[in-house]
């Protein structure tokens, strides 16, 4: 009985030993293509969303079979930033704007919206089509609505919070189980001529108390 306890025991050390030196999972992730952008008061940023397949390879890896559907959300303070006109400020491939009925059950149609705080798209491959073999998911065109010295943060979710699923294979298998997101920052600074002009307003103000106190 003792052996056969040993035993057993020395297996299960061997299972976790081989478990903690296996690597991770992969997992897919949806990313930015930037962890922080950089506007003025009033300026305009592009934020390009990215695919990764595989997060353990270096570089972007795109789905081994092509992505058949996409469907993801923006959100931001709605004080911050807006996106103007989602139909020309957000671009998806044209693998996901076919409007001939996609691969996956519900409303797929090429989707594009904004309001205030969120920006959404979805979109799918005909039945017929191969799957998209690309990373980049959409391009958006935004515009930023906060004063200098602040910053606010951008973060992605899914389309879809109900059974629909929002990426996919082109054999219509959902991979949102798989999926994880990214996240980004926006910091707002002067814009550079508000530094010059400090900086002469500096230099003027010195030029100043020191001729006035020559004087004294």
């Amino acid at each position: 009985m003792g052996v056969v306890r040993r035993g057993s025991l020395f297996w299960l050390a061997v299972l976790i030993l081989v478990a903690s030196v296996s690597p991770a999972a992969a997992r897919h992730l949806v990313m930015f293509d930037q962890e922080e952008y950089t506007v003025s008061p009033g300026g305009s940023f592009q934020v390009k969303l990215n695919f990764d397949w595989d997060t353990v390879a270096d570089g972007l890896q795109p789905c081994p079979d092509g992505l058949g559907a996409l469907g993801l959300r923006l959100t931001f303070g709605g004080s911050d930033a807006r996106l103007v006109d989602a139909e020309t400020d957000v671009v998806m491939p044209p693998a996901f704007t076919t409007t001939e009925g996609g691969i996956l059950s519900g409303d797929n149609q090429p989707h594009r919206d904004c309001g205030a705080g969120w920006v959404e798209a979805r979109g799918s491959i005909g039945f017929l089509d191969p799957g998209y073999d690309g990373t980049l998911l959409a391009t958006l065109d935004l515009e930023n609505l906060a004063a200098a010295g602040t910053s606010y943060d951008l973060s992605l979710g899914f389309f879809h919070t109900n059974s629909f699923a929002n990426f996919a294979t082109p054999t219509a298998d959902t991979l949102d189980g798989d999926i994880t997101f990214g996240s980004a920052t926006v910091t707002v600074v002067p814009e550079p001529g508000t530094f010059a002009m400090a900086a002469l307003v500096c230099c003027f103000i010195c030029g100043w108390a020191t001729s006035r106190k020559r004087r004294h």
